[in-house]
């Protein structure tokens, strides 16, 4: 495996590593599959499980440039990484919403939708106002995040922004990143 050790490594010293796990099968069995990329390097790999430590077969529990992810649970173990959440699992995730849930409760994943296509398009701004716009587009989810939610799914909705609103921006602050996990998908 000197070839897989090569690449895990390469990855590893990246500043930037896209993840994504997808659901596999050996033999019939059911397993994962695990993808890391960068720009310059992708590593795979057929687990088992789909937890943290086989994340950490192919991410070093220690790495600590930027990881962009989706919103998988175990991720978030990598503590010492920045963390950018995919905002095109978000987006896809409030135009379901806006889809399926009554009238009266598409407001809060209009307004969710409304953030994140505005800190895509913040991104062509520069990075002095970025920046700016990074501290308008905080504000408005904190705004959401107190808002008083009455449908189940916008609560869910709401709760998942607040685990996640520290990985929802990392984007504008370092240009080379990616805002979404396409890479890993």
């Amino acid at each position: 495996m000197p070839i897989q050790a090569e690449i895990v490594a390469k990855l590893n010293g990246s500043s930037m590593i896209v993840a994504d796990e997808t659901g596999w099968r050996v033999g019939g069995g059911r397993a994962w599959l695990w993808a890391a990329t960068t720009p310059g390097v992708t590593a795979y790999r057929v687990a088992d499980g789909r937890g943290y430590d086989e994340a950490c077969e192919v991410i070093d529990p220690d790495y600590s440039g930027v990881i962009v992810r989706d919103k998988w649970a175990p991720y978030r173990r990598l503590e010492q990484a920045t963390h950018q959440s995919c905002l095109a699992h978000l987006l896809r995730r409030s135009d379901e919403l806006i889809r399926d849930l009554p009238e009266a409760e598409r407001e809060t994943p209009r307004i969710v939708r409304q953030i994140l296509k505005d800190a895509l398009r913040a991104r062509e701004l520069g990075p002095r106002k970025a920046k700016a716009a990074t501290a308008d587009l905080v504000e408005r989810l904190e705004v959401l995040l107190s808002a008083e939610q009455s449908h189940d799914e916008n609560r869910k909705l709401v709760r998942h922004l607040g685990n996640e609103k520290g990985a929802l921006f990392t984007f504008l602050a370092h240009t080379d990143i990616d805002a979404t996990n396409w890479r890993g998908e």
